[in-house]
């Protein structure tokens, strides 16, 4: 068999029938010489079932790989191993991508050898009304560019920097387009940032290391907003406490990797105070969380000195609580709710260390129980 030139590789885990949307969508590509992997990873029965269905029908060009370790993070790197092309385009399986999206992306990468990886623009469906919400999304805002700006700073030294568009952050998983080799000697994905959240911007960080990004300005992939299986995880109080664990993570490989001069440290006690700014705003919009919200939100003034928005949060916790939702943009009233179980005062004093811990001394939270940490 002929070896394909991409290889787009989609993890499967609770997206059922908008799986049948995603491979459509890659079935229908311009591009014609791909093959799809999708990647089992404990997924539901229902899923398991459409994706055979697809493998029957197209068995020579859709196969199914196997990855008991839940995350996502081990399952891309599953199928990234599997994969037999040169080029790798990542989809989530509950995503789309536009017909073009292949052929330009593989075309822009295919002729620049000083590139590692290929973002393009982004479609955002609101899954309610199965409706576009928002146009060609190639930058977010908000803490999001915030962010982005502080690890360009970070990286301002790289060789990479003149190569490209410089670095950015992806946008989403279902945007990026590399080489499998490159990907390889990166790492791939690194699994401690399993199960899931910021293993992306993770996984772009080192992927800068070896070469510069690039932007195709249409957009090329379909977001899909507010699926059933988003609404349901953000339900989950466990899984708030996740992000939180998931950005200490995230800021621990950072700390790892990149805090060998005083001017990187510098950076990445800012880019700790925006995680911190986060945390205490989610701590504000509960009533008896406030106490410990004002005590993060301080610390993230002590990190970042020269950034007002955290001096702003700081002191607008201190106002009237009828006053706290609308200054600190909550887009609901202040909650009455308890906590959710683990975040208490001694998560409030022990979150977002810094220096950090490394990310093999951290352990969910249990259910039911407070923030633990083994012994380094």
């Amino acid at each position: 068999m002929k070896k394909p030139e991409i290889s787009v590789v989609i993890t499967m885990y609770r997206e059922n029938f908008l799986l049948v949307q995603a491979i459509e969508s890659v079935l229908s590509q311009t591009f014609r010489d791909f093959e799809i992997v999708l990647v089992d990873n404990n997924c539901t029965s229902v899923t398991r079932e459409v994706a055979e269905r697809y493998v029957s029908r197209f068995p020579g060009q859709i196969r199914i790989v196997h990855e008991p370790v839940q995350g996502v993070c081990s399952a891309r790197n599953a199928g990234i191993s599997a994969s037999a092309g040169t080029y790798i385009a990542t989809l989530d399986g509950d995503d789309m991508m536009r017909p073009t999206r292949l052929a330009r992306q593989h075309g822009v990468l295919k002729c620049r050898q000083d590139l590692s990886m290929v973002f393009c623009g982004c479609d955002f469906l609101d899954d309610v009304s199965n409706r576009i919400k928002r146009w060609n999304v190639q930058s977010v805002g908000g803490v999001w560019r915030e962010m982005e700006a502080l690890l360009q700073e970070l990286f301002a030294g790289s060789p990479n920097r003149n190569r490209g568009e410089g670095f950015r952050l992806p946008i989403s998983m279902t945007t990026l387009f590399f080489r499998k080799e490159t990907a390889l000697e990166a790492g791939l994905f690194d699994p401690r940032m399993n199960p899931r959240d910021g293993d992306d911007w993770e996984f772009a960080c080192r992927m800068y290391m070896k070469g510069g990004f690039a932007i195709v300005p249409e957009a090329l992939a379909v977001y899909r907003m507010d699926s059933p299986q988003s609404a349901e995880y953000k339900k989950n109080p466990d899984n708030i406490r996740n992000l939180y664990l998931q950005g200490e993570k995230f800021f621990a490989i950072l700390w790892e990797n990149y805090s060998g001069t005083r001017k990187s440290r510098s950076i990445l006690k800012k880019i700790n105070a925006v995680h911190l700014r986060i945390a205490g705003r989610h701590f504000m919009s509960f009533r008896k969380g406030i106490p410990m919200g004002r005590r993060i939100l301080f610390r993230a003034c002590l990190l970042s000195p020269a950034n007002p928005s955290a001096w702003k949060l700081w002191i607008k916790s201190f106002f009237p609580v009828s006053l706290l939702p609308r200054l600190f943009w909550f887009d609901r009233p202040l909650s009455n709710e308890s906590l959710p179980v683990g975040l208490d005062r001694q998560y409030a004093l022990s979150v977002f260390p810094c220096p950090p811990r490394g990310p093999e001394a951290m352990v969910r939270i249990p259910e039911g129980g407070s923030r633990s940490f083994s012994t380094p």
